[in-house]
């Protein structure tokens, strides 16, 4: 039993979630009810959320936070943050894996793995023009604009060999490397790239060059990670340790703080592993699997965002741990 540790439970099923650090916001997606929430992490309440027509699967925001675009179902919503309302909504008539802004009002977006061989799709939330990428790209690829840059990055997530690289004003592919990334994420400035399978290499190499040589290595025990999150202000890389690229199989129920110079760890927090369930007298334990971590604005706090679980492939509950970082 992990101490010192607070637990909100969040109804539904999370298909997707992002952090605010300036805001402390923490925004969700949910199917089941199928819905886009936004929680207060420091009162630890839902404060608002937009109901959904269909399940959601995917979700972005721009850099500026003043707007969000959901892929549900085979629809796009636009979402205006400041009314937290629903904008406009688009048909595109096909299941979105992953969504990501590009520019001028043009979205961009994956299709999901029951198709090998795809495109990635754009659309404009104005106009409705929609435009189609000329490079075939894998189903279930994932796609990340660069922080402060006009390029959007796509990895295969089933971890085929092919990461891609687009000019979000041009929407063409400028860069096709072949290498595999899996799952990815940024340093909050854009310069850093760090990978599922704890590569590091800097974001400039994979924007122009046709080989990538990673320039370090997280370094702790696991063989993955599931979620990595950047906190600039500390310094610190915030990782759900795994033993596989491609699922969130963790270990040891650990969140790792990493220093983000040398990527050594500076300290191991543990999140509480199991859910208690009590009926009539009899407690359930039932196991609990990480999916995202998240370092709140000042650092002095992470989120982790956790599933309940009867075996590997059913998840039944979703909670919020959030543990005080010391």
């Amino acid at each position: 039993m992990v101490c010192c540790t607070q637990v909100t439970a969040i109804d539904g099923t999370i298909t997707d979630a992002w952090l605010d650090k300036n805001k402390d916001i923490l925004y969700l997606t949910t199917s089941q009810p199928n819905r886009f929430v936004a929680y207060d992490t420091k009162s630890k309440t839902i404060f608002r959320e937009i109901t959904l027509s269909k399940a959601p699967t995917c979700f972005s925001v721009s850099e500026d936070g003043r707007k969000a675009v959901v892929g549900h179902g085979g629809l796009i919503s636009s979402i205006d943050m400041d009314k937290f309302s629903v904008a406009k909504t688009v048909t595109i008539n096909e299941s979105v894996f992953d969504i990501e802004w590009g520019a001028n009002d043009w979205v961009c977006y994956t299709l999901g793995s029951d198709v090998q061989w795809s495109r990635l799709y754009w659309v404009n939330l104005q106009t409705n023009e929609k435009q189609t990428s000329e490079k075939s790209i894998y189903g279930s690829c994932v796609v990340k604009k660069v922080p402060q840059q006009d390029y959007i990055i796509g990895s295969e997530s089933n971890l085929s060999s092919g990461v891609y690289v687009f000019d979000i004003n041009k929407r063409q592919i400028t860069n096709d490397i072949f290498t595999s990334f899996g799952q990815f994420w940024f340093s909050a400035d854009g310069a850093y790239l760090f990978d599922a399978r704890k590569h590091v290499c800097r974001t400039s190499a994979v924007l122009k060059q046709s080989e990538i040589s990673f320039i370090d290595m997280l370094n702790y025990n696991s063989s993955n990670a599931t979620w990595i999150d950047h906190h600039a202000a500390s310094n610190s890389l915030w990782v759900l340790p795994s033993l596989f690229s491609h699922t969130p199989y963790n270990t040891n129920a650990e969140v790792l703080q990493l220093e983000a110079t040398d990527y050594t760890v500076v300290k191991t927090y543990q999140y509480d592993d199991y859910y208690r369930l009590a009926t009539n007298g009899a407690t359930t334990e039932y196991p609990v699997k990480a999916y995202y971590v998240f370092a709140n604005g000042l650092g002095t706090e992470v989120i982790v965002i956790k599933a309940v679980t009867d075996n590997y492939n059913a998840t039944h509950n979703w909670l919020l741990e959030h543990i005080p970082v010391n």
